[in-house]
Formats: structure tokens, C-alpha cells, sequence
């Protein structure tokens, strides 16, 4: 009789115990159904002194930590991406727009001396606008991590000479 009643005992404190873990799980499961729906800075906390329940608590909040993160840095990577491409948008356009303007011109023109003369405007602009998707090119190469840095000796005074020249037609 004694024995029926220590196993009654053990039975109804192992009921007890799985059935706190399991409304623990239960607890658990909506905090993280809770942080997977918003965007919160909620974590997830334990009612129970279960070691097993803590450390399993303390691993998903390190998850949620490093997703949290992931997800911080894809938006930042999102949003400088959109900046990129609207300057490199603007950097095109800009170019393209000038060589219209003097294509119009060489149409329009009937003066073969001014032809040439626009002509000639337009291939420097042509190669400029080659340079700066080259820069741009090169630019985003830099920005990769794996890509490799290697200096060289560039001359200033011709860089600035020819910038000059580019813009003399505007400045006249």
C-alpha cells in the first residue's frame, strides 16, 4: 500500500513537472512567434529555474541578437545602395544630356569648321563619360573586400589640365 502511494506521489510530481515544461515550451513558442511577427526589441525571458530552459532561452536570444543585426546592416547596405545608384544615375545622365545638347548642334550647324568643332566636343565628352564609368567601376571593385590596393605615382598637374580643358567650351 505504501509502495502504491510512492508511485502515485513520484507519478503526480512527473505530471507536474512536464506539464510546467510544457507550459514553459508554450510561453516560449509565443515569445518567439511574438519576435518573428513585429519588430521589437523584446526578448525572450523564462518563469522557470530549469538550467536546460535558461540555456535554451539564452541561445535564442543570441539568435535573435545576430538576426537583429543582420537585419540592421541589410537595411543600411539597402539604403546606400539606393544612394549609390541614384548618384551614378545622376553621374550618367549629366554627361549624356551635355553630348545631346552638342549633337543637336552638329545637326543644326552648317558651317563644316563648327561640325568639327562639335565633333570633336562630343568625342572628348564620349571619353570622359568612359573615364567615369571606369572610375565607377573601379570604385566598386574598391569597396569589395577581397579586392587588393596597389599604389601608384599619378602626375596632378596633367589630372587638373585635363579637367580644365573639359569644361573650356563652358567656360567660354
Amino acid at each position: 500500500m505504501v509502495f502504491k502511494i510512492i508511485i502515485s506521489i513520484i507519478i503526480t510530481l512527473l505530471l507536474i513537472i512536464i506539464i510546467r515544461y510544457k507550459m514553459e515550451i508554450k510561453r516560449i513558442y509565443k515569445q518567439v512567434d511574438f519576435i518573428k511577427e513585429h519588430e521589437t526589441n523584446k526578448i525572450i525571458t523564462a518563469s522557470g529555474t530549469s538550467k536546460d530552459i535558461n540555456k535554451l532561452i539564452e541561445l535564442l536570444n543570441e539568435l535573435v541578437s545576430v538576426q537583429r543585426k543582420e537585419t540592421k546592416d541589410y537595411k543600411i547596405k539597402e539604403e546606400a545602395l539606393k544612394e549609390t545608384i541614384t548618384n551614378i544615375s545622376h553621374d550618367i545622365r549629366t554627361p549624356l544630356t551635355s553630348l545631346n545638347g552638342y549633337f543637336q548642334l552638329l545637326i543644326e550647324s552648317n558651317c563644316e569648321e563648327e561640325k568639327k568643332k562639335y565633333m570633336n566636343i562630343i568625342q572628348t565628352r564620349i571619353d570622359n563619360l568612359k573615364n567615369l564609368l571606369e572610375d565607377m567601376f573601379n570604385d566598386m571593385k574598391i569597396q569589395d573586400d577581397s579586392y587588393k590596393i596597389v599604389k601608384e605615382n599619378i602626375d596632378i598637374n596633367k589630372i587638373v589640365y585635363e579637367n580644365l580643358i573639359y569644361y573650356y567650351e563652358d567656360f567660354k
